[in-house]
């Protein structure tokens, strides 16, 4: 925990960070932080906590997380703008010289993992890493990015990665027991990893 972060994982939900960061956070030998822009779901009463969960299960793992004091649904946000301006402040903030983020496309259309994206890439002292973790709308997993997408950001591919289930499982085991976890499908198995 006292070295510096070699990457900034940026995602926008508590639980994201291991459904959706699993191809940089699983890697022990990599110093990490994590930074999620928000702390709270109120869907229901148990992902009040999510933030708190989070940063318990990741200090377990001597990893750092900042969780920013924003609700889960960013939709619930009077304006986005001081989120987003919070957002690129503790980007700016951090020593670590490159971001794992959410692609562009936000994995599967979600409109919160699209806007931490574009937040992450506006900070132009950093290099950017994303996966091609692509899930169809029904959230079965779709493979293959579009033809459009491989001109853009599927051009610079750094090499392939494969899930540890068994850090997945035991990462998600945290949340579930605090009754916080809040995805109900089977994790993306294998990606790309590419640089913006």
């Amino acid at each position: 925990m006292n070295t510096d972060p070699e990457i900034l994982v940026v995602v926008a939900h508590p639980d994201d960070e291991v459904i959706f960061g699993w191809p940089v956070l699983q890697d022990p030998r990599v110093p990490v932080e994590i930074l999620i822009a928000s702390n709270h779901n109120a869907a229901r009463p148990s992902l009040m906590r999510q933030g708190e969960v989070a940063m318990t299960l990741w200090r377990k793992e001597s990893v750092r997380v900042r969780c920013l004091p924003y609700p889960a649904m960013f939709s619930e946000v009077r304006s986005t703008h001081g989120l987003c301006v919070d957002l690129l402040a503790a980007i700016e903030a951090s020593a670590a010289p490159t971001i794992y983020t959410h692609n562009p496309l936000g994995e599967y259309g979600h409109p919160d993992h699209k806007l931490v994206h574009e937040v992450c890439v506006q900070s132009n002292k950093k290099w950017v890493l994303v996966s091609d973790m692509c899930l169809c709308r029904d959230l079965t997993p779709w493979r293959r990015p579009s033809e459009r997408a491989k001109r853009t950001w599927c051009r610079n591919q750094l090499g392939s990665c494969i899930l540890d289930l068994a850090w997945y499982d035991r990462l998600r085991a945290g949340y579930v027991a605090n009754d916080c976890w809040t995805w109900n499908h089977e994790p993306v198995a294998e990606c790309g990893l590419y640089y913006l």
